[in-house]
């Protein structure tokens, strides 16, 4: 199966020569499966894919980043066109420890669009420091991801050319929810299925986790409450449950 497109200037409608292409299985935290960048057309192809669901995403130096989504059959050709915004901005911020003010390291900030769509993940440095860039004007929302400490998040908006600081500080003792994801009719326990949580009547999820090769998930890092939880896995239809 074959992924092609022509990455272009949103405003102007010129081909972007050199745009990275990172394509990814499921969704933009899917495993990464093939790169590329465009030639001197603004044009990329990737062949020698498998039959699945697969997320483009796309940055170039002065643009902001963007993606698409779409499934791919067996020995079938996609065309995805992706426009990226000129003159991009960024998000960044520290992280510290609400009782402390310490600075935590290796804290996982994902930054999801108005749409709640991952767009990228990161981790804090070793000075609780955490950094977005290439990001067009758009609203988006930072979520923060730890074993240890209580899962926050804040909408920003970002504007073009602007640096946006958003800053967390994160209370210890979060709560978890763990599962198991089987097939409804055989009881078969589902490998690498994708399993969401979002806050009880919220569209933007607040984690993600995938079964391990016993089918099984656990989704740490949660504030004390009520979620929603959606399973989804290729060949299988979405379910959702509810937990506290």
């Amino acid at each position: 199966s074959t992924i092609k497109g022509r990455i272009t200037n949103f405003n102007t409608g010129d081909p972007i020569v050199g745009s990275t292409i990172i394509i990814h299985e499921q969704s933009p935290s899917g495993p990464i499966v093939a790169t590329t960048v465009t030639d001197s057309n603004g044009e990329y192809i990737v062949n020698t894919l498998a039959a699945s669901t697969y997320t483009i995403v796309s940055f170039a130096e002065g643009f902001g980043a963007a993606e698409a989504t779409t499934d791919v059959g067996r020995g079938e050709s996609k065309t995805v066109d992706i426009k990226l915004l000129p003159d991009p901005g960024a998000i960044q911020g520290t992280i510290t420890n609400a009782n402390t003010g310490d600075v935590l390291s290796g804290i996982t900030v994902d930054l999801f669009n108005g749409d709640g769509v991952l767009v990228f993940t990161t981790n804090t440095d070793q000075d609780g420091f955490y950094q977005f860039t290439s990001l067009a004007a758009l609203q988006f929302r930072v979520v923060t991801r730890s074993s240890d400490y209580q899962t926050q998040e804040v909408g920003v908006i970002v504007t073009s050319g602007n640096v946006e600081v958003v800053n967390f500080g994160l209370d210890p003792n979060p709560g978890s929810i763990t599962g198991t994801i089987r097939d409804a009719e055989t009881n078969t326990r589902l490998v690498g299925a994708e399993v969401t949580a979002y806050v009880a009547q919220d569209i933007v999820p607040v984690a993600t986790a995938t079964t391990n090769g016993l089918g099984e998930y656990t989704i740490s890092g949660l504030v004390p409450g009520t979620y929603s939880i959606v399973a989804n896995a290729v060949d299988y239809t979405e379910n959702s449950t509810g937990s506290t």
